[in-house]
């Protein structure tokens, strides 16, 4: 009999378990799925009201007490206002996929709008022009994707980033200027915006996501502030009217094929040769606290990886209208990194196309076994007074006929030189086949009698030489 009365028992309690658990259940659902839902008198979780004016259609948001744009009513109308408030209440947000496809004109947005939702003007393809207040701070992925008439965007000084495919083919864009409150330019943010001409990068950037710009066919003038850290890979694929790109200092990785098939491009200025830092996204570890972290893959140092290149047996990704490289930064030039960029134009080799000035402006020591060789259009480098040793072939097979030097004959004199670097010779030679030029800022001509040549920047940060009287 007691036997009896514990299984009951036991049973009673097993049966109350499930049923709390069911409800545990029913808990967890409203907070994952129906986060704007309210418990009806019977328990049950329900829609959170919806209201309408002449125009819109808003939903409550039950936590905030305020209003969320939902939809438009009145479809034959093109021109909009959305009201700060609504019976009292602001208006905070637009929805996900709002307006979609509409053929609005126009859109006036709410003092009080602090952020829109993934695709809110996705298609609005009359949409000619968005300016955003001041309050807004995030944006909802392909945000006003395929805006095809779009022609300005003005965006806020709040922004915190510009998330994936956000402009992406809004085909008469012009122009964009990204605050310095945006920390990241997410993936095809601006993909297949084929009219974007002028763009400027704020210094907030931490990064520019992987084709970000791809596609821009129009884009001849960007401006990308110091502070920016990673660009990735395609993030200006296809932009095949570049001509001019300068990378600031703060930036520590650069994808592959970031700059492939810009065919116009001829002035860069990066602050390292390849890749830089190879940056390994973070993924959640329990073991990680027990173990050596994960040894990173070496960077490539080769120049053409940028353009598509993964070796310096295959630079033909290089574009030949290239024809000034400075580099910015301190570390020394690895082997073969520019090797066969360029190339002849005839047999002969009387005619080159392809790179023809590299400028050093950092402390770099070593120039490594033939960093420069077969540049077959090579013919004026900028050496930092910092340089030490130039290794084994170098120079070997191109026409290097300008030497410019950041430092003083006796200096020059001091750089280790190895065999096998043709316009040089001797381990402590000297340039036989090119012309040296020492540095000076002025020009030392002036009531002195100086033989040697010198050379300065021009302001357009080029090497020029000071003519002899």
């Amino acid at each position: 009999m007691k036997r009896k009365i514990l299984t009951a028992i036991l049973a009673t309690v097993c049966a109350l378990c499930c049923l709390f658990g069911l409800a545990s259940c029913k808990f967890q659902g409203y907070n994952q799925n129906n986060h704007n839902k309210k418990p009806s008198s019977d328990g049950d979780y329900v829609d959170p009201p919806k209201v309408q004016d002449n125009d819109f259609t808003f939903e409550l948001n039950v936590e905030e007490d305020t209003y969320t744009v939902i939809g438009i009513n009145n479809e034959e109308k093109t021109d909009f206002i959305i009201p700060d408030e609504y019976d009292g209440k602001l208006i905070t947000a637009i929805g996900k996929e709002a307006f979609t496809g509409n053929s609005m004109k126009s859109m006036k947005l709410s003092k009080n709008i602090v952020s829109i939702g993934e695709s809110a003007f996705a298609g609005c393809n009359a949409l000619v022009s968005i300016s955003l207040p001041e309050s807004v701070t995030t944006l909802g992925g392909s945000a006003f994707n395929g805006c095809k008439g779009l022609l300005s965007a003005i965006l806020s000084q709040a922004l915190e980033s510009i998330p994936i495919r956000c402009f992406e083919g809004c085909t008469t864009l012009n122009k964009i200027d990204i605050p310095n409150s945006v920390t990241s330019i997410g993936d095809s943010a601006f993909r297949n915006c084929s009219g974007l001409k002028t763009v400027k990068i704020g210094s907030g950037i931490n990064e520019i996501g992987k084709s970000a710009f791809e596609n821009c066919s129009k884009l001849d003038d960007i401006t990308i502030e110091e502070g920016v850290k990673i660009i990735n890979e395609k993030a200006f694929q296809n932009c095949s009217a570049l001509r001019n790109i300068v990378i600031p200092d703060s930036v520590i990785s650069i994808g592959n094929s970031t700059f492939f098939n810009c065919e116009s491009i001829e002035n860069m200025t990066l602050p390292f040769i390849g890749s830089g830092e190879i940056i390994v996204e973070k993924t959640d570890n329990a073991e990680s606290d027990d173990e050596e972290e994960e040894e990173k893959p070496e960077p490539n140092r080769f120049f053409g990886y940028i353009f598509g290149s993964m070796g310096s047996a295959s630079t033909d990704a290089v574009p030949l209208s290239l024809k000034t490289v400075t580099i910015t930064g301190d570390e020394d030039v690895a082997e073969h990194a520019f090797t066969n960029v360029g190339k002849y134009t005839d047999s002969a080799g009387t005619t080159g196309i392809g790179l023809e000035t590299l400028i050093f402006t950092g402390n770099v020591k070593v120039f490594k076994v033939g960093a420069f060789q077969f540049c077959m259009n090579l013919h004026n480098v900028v050496i930092p007074a910092s340089l030490t040793h130039i290794e084994r072939g170098v120079f070997g097979a191109n026409l290097v006929n300008k030497i410019y030097y950041m430092g003083d004959k006796a200096q020059f004199s001091r750089i280790k030189i190895d065999e096998d670097n043709y316009n040089l010779t001797g381990e402590h030679g000297i340039i036989s086949a090119a012309t040296k030029y020492y540095y000076s800022p002025n020009n030392p001509y002036t009531g002195t009698s100086v033989t040697d040549n010198y050379w300065y920047f021009d302001n357009n940060k080029q090497p020029a030489i000071w003519p002899k009287p």
